[in-house]
């Protein structure tokens, strides 16, 4: 099911979507921060050596999911 906002869903079956991804800017085991939030509190870190799904952006951040967010600036999007 696809969120539309403000509680609609809609089955996928009914839509071509293609979603977008995060790939690092940076080498494999290169440590990029994470928050919990845009602006938020420090998290942890990833390594960028896989691409993350993209959940949400605001503010110069993406949500790669678990309510993990990293800097936009460190990551190509497509």
């Amino acid at each position: 099911m696809l969120c539309l906002g403000w509680e609609a869903w809609a089955k996928e079956e009914h839509f071509e979507v293609e979603w977008f991804h995060a790939y690092s800017k940076y080498p494999a085991g290169y440590g990029i921060n994470t928050y919990d939030g845009p602006n938020g509190n420090y998290k942890g870190n990833v390594d960028g050596s896989y691409p993350y799904g993209i959940f949400a952006r605001k503010d110069g951040y993406i949500d790669i999911g678990q309510n993990t967010w990293v800097k936009e600036e460190h990551f190509n999007v497509r």
